[in-house]
C-alpha cells in the first residue's frame, strides 16, 4: 500500500506528533487531564481524555499537496492515570519520547525493505536525547525546531596534558538571537506554505 505512494520519492519522511482527544465520564480508561495545544476561543488550557503519539506518512498529492497517511499511534497514559486502569490492561509506563522511537523503529523495520533515505519531522518537544540518539542509530534524519531551552555551546577544544574526563561542552555559549541575525550561512529555499508556494 505504501510503496506507490512513495515510488518516484527520494526519500521515505515521516511525521510524529502527540495529539489529544477529549473523551467524556469518569471511567473511560487511560484517559487523564493534559496539556490541550489548540484551546480555541473557548477552551481551557487543559483537556480531559486520550494522548495518541500518531505516527504518519508524508505524501505528495497532486490535487492536495502534502497530505500525512496516519500508519500507526499509540496510546500515552501518564504515570499518575496509570493506577485507574484495570491490571489485566495496564500498560507498563511509556514516555511520548519512547513511544515515538518505538513507531520509528517499527517503520524503519517495515519500510526499510523499500531502500530510501529515512527522515522524521517532529516538533521542538521531539529533540532531545531519548529520542535523537535512538534515531541516529536507525540512521533517521530528524528535522525539528531547537528547543526554546537548548542550551547551545561551542565544539569543546582537547588541551594538550589535560587530565580527568574530556569536556562534554565548549566554554563559550551560542545566542541564537545573534545567529538568527547573521546574513550569512542562511540558504533561501521555496516552499508551499498553506498552499501558496513561498521563499523561506
Amino acid at each position: 500500500m505504501v510503496k506507490p505512494l512513495v515510488a518516484d520519492a527520494e526519500r521515505l519522511t515521516f511525521a510524529i506528533d502527540d495529539t489529544p482527544t477529549e473523551r467524556y465520564g469518569r471511567h473511560v480508561q487511560g484517559a487523564g487531564v493534559h496539556h490541550n495545544p489548540t484551546p480555541g476561543p473557548a477552551g481551557g488550557p487543559f483537556a480531559y481524555g486520550h494522548v495518541w503519539v500518531v505516527l504518519g506518512l508524508l505524501a505528495a498529492h497532486p490535487a492536495w499537496g502534502v497530505v500525512a497517511l496516519p500508519l500507526l499511534a499509540r496510546l500515552y497514559v501518564r504515570r499518575k492515570s496509570l493506577p485507574g486502569v484495570a491490571p489485566a490492561d495496564r500498560p507498563a509506563f511509556r514516555t511520548k519520547l519512547e513511544l515515538a522511537v518505538e513507531l520509528m523503529r517499527w517503520a524503519s523495520g517495515w519500510l526499510g525493505m523499500l531502500g530510501k533515505p529515512q527522515w522524521v519531522v517532529t516538533d521542538g518537544a521531539y529533540a532531545t536525547a531519548p529520542f535523537l540518539k535512538p534515531m541516529r542509530a536507525l540512521a533517521v534524519t530528524v528535522v525539528s525546531r531547537l528547543r526554546k531551552d537548548a542550551n547551545l555551546r561551542t565544539v569543546p577544544v582537547a588541551r594538550p596534558g589535560q587530565r580527568g574526563r574530556p569536556r562534554i561542552y565548549g566554554e563559550h555559549r551560542i545566542d541564537l538571537a545573534k545567529r538568527g541575525g547573521q546574513r550569512r550561512g542562511w540558504v533561501t529555499g521555496t516552499f508551499t506554505l498553506y498552499g501558496k508556494a513561498t521563499a523561506r
